[in-house]
């Protein structure tokens, strides 16, 4: 990850033709390093040159069809961030033979087993410090890749407390104005009140609310 953030300021500080040379010459670059060289070009509106690498990387290199779980993990990441479309991304991988649905799911599967694993840390009261050596332990994290995932975590958080509230507040003013007018609440008023209010227990879990004082 460090690697290619070198590369990647590296790419911003060359310029428009010393790009197209090195686009040129794609089988002398590193399968993760393309997209890095792909989302410089795309930021400079040179499409047609990405484009060409995404051909490559789908017709290319032989070695784009043994590509270890890990690197076509990484490379999905990286044509990701680069703004291409998870259709155009499927379609390529398809061709080779790769489900990126299965890639994908398990992604979203370790990713929330790490939210759920930092805010069992958070509630502990372990330190900034300490979580960040814990996920370096149990998921081979960096300091950098933390901290992401960290700020994910707060995102995720805050988007469960919205809904949660929401629901919660618009459920229950309904639920008064019925009343109010000699109606009955439905079960699926209670349901979706039950939603709320899980939403709301998990945004205060992961933004860390919850967390006990530390034991001395």
């Amino acid at each position: 990850m460090a690697d290619l953030k070198v590369i990647e300021t590296q790419y911003k500080q060359l310029s428009s033709e010393e790009l197209i040379k090195i686009s040129k010459t794609p089988e002398d670059l590193k399968i993760d390093v393309i997209p890095v060289l792909q989302r410089e070009l795309l930021s400079r509106g040179m499409n047609e040159e990405a484009l060409e690498l995404s051909h490559y990387l789908v017709s290319g290199p032989s070695k784009s069809k043994n590509l270890s779980t890990r690197e076509i993990r990484m490379l999905i990441s990286e044509r990701l961030q680069s703004g291409e479309s998870i259709e155009s991304i499927k379609a390529n991988f398809d061709d080779l033979r790769v489900n990126i649905n299965d890639y994908l799911e398990e992604d979203i599967k370790l990713e929330n087993k790490m939210f759920d694993y930092m805010a069992s840390l958070q509630s502990q009261g372990l330190s900034d410090e300490e979580i960040n050596s814990k996920l370096k332990t149990n998921f081979s994290l960096e300091e950098q890749d933390s901290e992401i995932l960290k700020a994910r975590l707060k995102r995720k958080a805050t988007y469960n407390l919205i809904i949660g509230y929401t629901l919660v507040i618009v459920v229950g003013l309904l639920s008064l104005f019925i009343l109010a007018n000699g109606g009955r609440i439905g079960i699926g008023a209670i349901i979706i009140l039950g939603i709320g209010v899980w939403r709301i227990y998990e945004g205060h879990t992961y933004s860390g609310r919850s967390k006990q004082p530390p034991v001395q």
